[in-house]
């Protein structure tokens, strides 16, 4: 495995890791309330973290397959889907942090 190829699972990883549990620690907070429709009603249904778990795998574990599995030339441009993931989560992530130590 290259590293950008590694440091691309990393950085889903630890942004779908990290903007699950800043959520949590914001909602602790009096007056700070989530305002995603979408993760309202998988918090409402008790499945936000397996749809979490789920999400990484799936793109962690789609990514990783084929990079395995077929030698294209251009299949490296498929890490850029968990970069930009991992990329949007994290900055969910520290975003939410702010708001918790404001």
């Amino acid at each position: 495995m290259r590293i950008p190829e590694k440091i691309s699972y990393l950085l889903a990883t630890v942004g779908i890791i990290g903007d699950h549990l800043s959520t949590r620690l914001g909602l602790t907070k009096p007056y700070l309330y989530e305002t995603n429709p979408h993760t309202i009603w998988l918090m409402e249904k008790g499945i936000w973290l397996p749809f979490d778990l789920l999400l990484l795998l799936a793109t962690v574990g789609t990514c990783f397959l084929i990079m395995r599995r077929w030698t294209f030339k251009g299949r490296w441009a498929l890490l850029a889907v968990p970069i930009v993931l991992g990329s949007g989560r994290l900055y969910a992530a520290i975003w939410n942090l702010h708001l918790y130590l404001s």
